[in-house]
C-alpha cells in the first residue's frame, strides 16, 4: 500500500512551487497537511482493520498485549515505507525542477514516470528482500568478509527491524512449538522424531533476540527511519524552486 505515495510530490511539483511563490501557503503547512491526510486514513486504519479481522483467525500469540505489539509494528512499517517512498518522490521532483533549468533532454530523462516508478518499486522490493536475507546471511555468502559487509549494509534497511520486531512479538514467551526430524511422508505423527520447544528457543535457533528490550529497540529504529525520511523530504521540498 505504501507504493500509492510514490507520485505525491512529483505530480504536484509545479502547482506547489507556484502557489508557494504566490504566498498561498508555506512549505511546512503544505507538508504537514499532505503527510497527515496520507498517514492517518491510508497507513493507520488499514493495518488496524487487518489485524482486527485476521490476527485471531490465524491463531497468532494470544498473550496479553501481543496483539497491540503486532499492530504497532504493522502501523510503523507502513508509515516508514510510505515516508521512504515520499522521500524518493521528493528527490525525483527536486531533480526534475533542477534540470528543468538546463536542458530539455535532461528534463525528459529525469521526468519519465515509468523510470521513476520502476526505480521506486525496486527500492521497496530490495528493502523487503533484505529482511528475509538477514535470517540466512551466513549461508548466502561464501566468505565471512562478504557476509560481514552485507550485514553492515542490511542495517540501513528498515524492513529488517520490522521483521525482527514482529517475530519477537509472536514467539517471545510463547509455548507449544515442535521441531521435527526429516521423515518419509505417511509416517504417523506419534512416530516422528521430534523435540518440543518454546518460543524463546525458536528465536534463538534463528538468531533473534529473546528480550522485550530487543522488540522496543526495533520499534525505535522504525521511528528513527520514519523521522529521517520525513525530515529529508521536508528539506527537499523547502529547497525546491528556490
Amino acid at each position: 500500500m505504501s507504493l500509492s505515495s510514490l507520485p505525491i510530490w512529483r505530480d504536484d511539483t509545479l502547482v506547489f512551487v507556484r502557489e508557494r511563490s504566490a504566498g498561498a501557503y508555506g512549505t511546512a503547512s503544505y507538508f504537514t497537511s499532505v503527510v497527515l491526510f496520507d498517514f492517518l486514513p491510508l497507513r493507520v486504519l488499514p493495518p488496524l482493520f487487518f489485524t482486527i479481522t485476521t490476527y485471531w483467525m490465524v491463531g497468532f500469540n494470544r498473550m496479553a498485549g501481543r496483539w497491540l505489539q503486532n499492530l504497532l509494528v504493522l502501523v510503523l512499517t507502513s508509515m516508514c515505507a510510505t515516508a521512504m517512498n515520499m522521500r524518493t518522490s521528493a528527490t525525483s521532483a527536486f531533480c526534475t525542477a533542477t534540470v528543468l533549468r538546463y536542458s530539455a533532454a535532461a528534463m525528459n530523462m529525469c521526468t519519465s514516470a515509468t523510470r521513476h516508478s520502476v526505480l521506486r518499486t525496486v527500492l521497496v522490493l530490495t528493502n523487503m528482500c533484505a529482511a528475509a536475507m538477514n535470517m540466512s546471511i551466513g549461508a548466502a555468502f561464501p566468505s565471512v568478509a562478504l557476509a560481514n559487509m552485507a550485514g553492515s549494509l542490511l542495517v540501513l534497511m528498515n524492513a529488517i527491524y520490522a521483521f525482527e520486531a514482529i517475530v519477537i512479538a509472536e514467539f517471545h514467551g510463547a509455548e507449544g512449538f515442535r521441531f521435527t526430524a526429516f521423515h518419509e511422508p505417511g509416517v504417523p505423527d506419534d512416530q516422528v522424531p521430534h523435540i518440543d520447544v518454546n518460543g524463546d528457543q525458536v528465536l534463538q535457533t534463528f538468531g533473534f533476540a529473546i528480550t522485550e528490550h530487543a522488540y522496543w529497540y526495533n520499534v525505535c529504529m522504525l521511528l528513527v527511519f520514519t523521522v529521517f525520511y520525513l525530515t529529508s523530504t521536508y528539506i527537499l521540498l523547502r529547497c525546491q524552486g528556490r
